[in-house]
Formats: structure tokens, sequence, C-alpha cells
């Protein structure tokens, strides 16, 4: 049985998925520039890692300031006919 989201909000998922990305992408380019700066295809794939979950968060957080909740002002209940 699945869960219907109600929220206008994105769903929080997201951003701990985003925020693990950056987190997990640290950790090897912490590592490489500690050991003198050595950049290898693990601190490579740690940095892109990190750019993504930065984007993602920042798309999220973008997201969640312009979703607006939809207005029930206005609506038309006359079956297609304007008022006048």
């Amino acid at each position: 049985m699945s869960a219907h989201r109600r929220s206008s909000r994105p769903p929080i998922e997201e951003l701990i998925i985003y925020a693990l990305l950056v987190i997990t992408g640290a950790i090897p380019v912490a590592s490489a520039l500690a050991e003198g700066g050595a950049f290898g295809v693990e601190a490579t794939i740690g940095a892109i890692m990190g750019a993504v979950g930065a984007i993602g968060v920042v798309v999220f957080a973008w997201q969640a300031a312009h979703r607006r909740v939809p207005s029930t002002q206005g609506t038309d209940d006359g079956g297609g006919s304007r008022r006048r």
C-alpha cells in the first residue's frame, strides 16, 4: 500500500540523499588533501559527488521556497461559464 503525499513541500528524503552525497564525497577529497594534494580517481569522484550533492541541496531549497499551495480563490465552479 503506498502513501499519498498531501504536502506541497518536496520530500525530505531527497535532502537527506543530497546531504549524504556531500558527506560521502568529502571523505576522499579530505583524505587526498591531507596526504599532500595528490588528487587521484577516488578524490575526483568524491569531488563530483560533493558537487552533485551541493547542487541538489540548492535546488531542493529553491523548490521549497518557491513551491506554493494551490489557492482556492478565484476558482470557477460554474461548469466553465464565465461569471459576469
